[in-house]
């Protein structure tokens, strides 16, 4: 094999590779594989790594990543020493400092002695034992380590990512487009691995729940104590929960479709058959948690009938199947909260559902010129109804109102000149049988349908309501900004 250099448009001579083998190259993988397989055979012959009943999983190997699994201190030094002749036969050397040894099931109290007490040995090198070590991305825990701090880092990746990409590009970037970068960069490397977290206590779905919740309230330039339901569902973002509950589905479903051959395979089904039997007083781990998950969202079915006849849906399908159970299951528990708070009662009658993004995002992807006065608008609409337990009497026209926001787009007269050329405007531009719609629309509903609520598409398309929507922004930015300073 040869290789050559390039370099600002010019090429080295061609010389041989004598030794490894190069980053990116077609045959790099099966080289290596080739070349790592005997060591593999060996770690495998040696009778020192765990094994599940007949199964051998003592040495999983991820690309150049190697794992020994034993349950005795001596195998587990047998199978080192084996990595370390094999290393000295096909001479290369393994990094001391880039390896490490955990423990796991030791109790916290002695923990810590018998870890001063074990020395493990690389050759001449010495090998660290640790509480915690990442390992393809992945932060692994000992026993006496809480998983509480795998999810704060998840946290703190999770806004790092965020912050890194945004700064402070978020105040000039549509939300809708802000939402796509987070979901498809931010998010997922902030639960990467998450399928194999296990069932998660209530306070690291708050921390997670948390993290999301600010970002949203970072990207639509909300208040921090805006309420969550409402910042998450403008953007049309379910809870960080039922994102990792989509990701362990999908997992499912990827071990279920695996060749009958392959490792994991064989150890899914039998940790599936363990738990199905009650072999054990107390499961844990991925099957319990997916159980707990699929009744969830009633889709036990599925598992039972992969367990008793070995099928599962495919991949499309089983997506389809999962983001119809997830979005029915979050839209009812949404429906729920915001149906019973007197604070939503304002914010439930523009939007009905939580899986689709406020028209306000809509309308400014065509006149991104709007989306500073857009993003004030939008504070009205996640601002909560107050007031809920009694009229209030208006400063301004000393009229008696129960909601100020519907008091001054409806029939507050310190802006009726607002009003008259905002009906010129709608007059003008509009059908007639909308402009005599929404002035048949009682203060309410009227209100609701400024802020975003969509009208019915007989009478008013998309294209239409985007114009509508657009001339809300231009026309009552200004006077609300005034009015609001106004009233203090």
């Amino acid at each position: 094999m040869t290789s050559a250099v390039t370099l600002e448009g010019l090429m080295s001579e061609w010389f041989p590779l004598r030794q490894s083998v190069r980053q990116g190259g077609v045959l790099s993988a099966q080289l290596y594989i080739m070349y790592i397989d005997a060591l593999a055979n060996e770690l495998k012959k040696c009778d020192s790594g765990a094994c599940i009943i007949d199964l051998h999983c003592g040495s999983p190997m991820q690309a150049d990543d190697v794992t020994l699994l034993s349950l005795t201190k001596n195998g587990l030094e047998n199978m080192i020493s084996i990595c370390y002749d094999y290393s000295c036969k096909w001479r290369y050397d393994i990094n001391p400092d880039k390896s490490s040894v955990l423990v796991f099931g030791e109790k916290p109290l002695i923990a810590k002695k018998l870890r001063e007490d074990r020395v493990w040995n690389l050759g001449p090198s010495k090998l660290e034992e640790k509480e915690k070590q990442m390992h393809v991305g992945i932060l692994l825990l000992t026993s006496n380590m809480s998983s509480v701090e795998r999810t704060s880092a998840a946290c703190r990746k999770g806004r790092g990512s965020f912050f890194t990409i945004f700064g402070d590009c978020n105040r000039h970037m549509n939300p809708i487009t802000a939402s796509r970068i987070f979901k498809h960069i931010c998010l997922p490397s902030a639960l990467y691995g998450c399928e194999l977290w296990g069932s998660l206590t209530n306070h690291e779905i708050l921390m997670l729940e948390r993290m999301q919740r600010f970002c949203a309230k970072q990207i639509q330039g909300f208040h921090p104590r805006t309420r969550c339901d409402i910042c998450l569902s403008m953007l049309g973002w379910t809870r960080i929960e039922a994102v990792t509950d989509k990701l362990k589905l999908m997992f499912l479903q990827r071990l279920c479709n695996m060749p009958s051959w392959t490792l994991c395979k064989k150890i899914f089904i039998h940790r599936l058959t363990s738990f199905k039997l009650q072999c054990t007083k107390q499961p844990r781990g991925f099957v319990p948690d997916i159980t707990m998950i699929l009744r969830k969202y009633e889709l036990q079915y599925a598992l039972d009938e992969f367990f008793y006849s070995g099928i599962f849906p495919s991949k499309l399908q089983w997506k389809r199947l999962i983001n119809n159970a997830v979005t029915q299951y979050e839209q009812s528990q949404w429906s729920q909260r915001i149906a019973v708070d007197p604070e939503f009662r304002r914010f439930k009658n523009i939007q009905s559902h939580m899986w689709r993004p406020s028209e306000i995002w809509h309308a400014i992807k065509t006149t991104p010129a709007l989306l500073h006065k857009a993003k004030f608008i939008a504070r009205l609409y996640a601002l909560p109804s107050k007031n809920v337990h009694g009229p209030v009497v208006c400063p301004k026209c000393s009229k008696i109102y129960r909601d100020e926001i519907v008091h001054f787009f409806a029939s507050c007269e310190v802006v009726n000149t607002k009003h008259t050329l905002f009906w010129d405007e709608i007059v003008n531009r509009f059908p007639v049988a909308f402009s005599a719609w929404l002035h048949g629309l009682d203060d309410n509903e009227m209100t609701a349908t400024l802020l975003g609520k969509r009208p019915d598409v007989a009478l008013m398309c998309d294209a239409e309501h985007i114009e509508f929507m657009c001339v809300v922004i231009k026309m009552w930015y200004t006077t609300t900004e005034e009015y609001n300073v106004v009233t203090g």
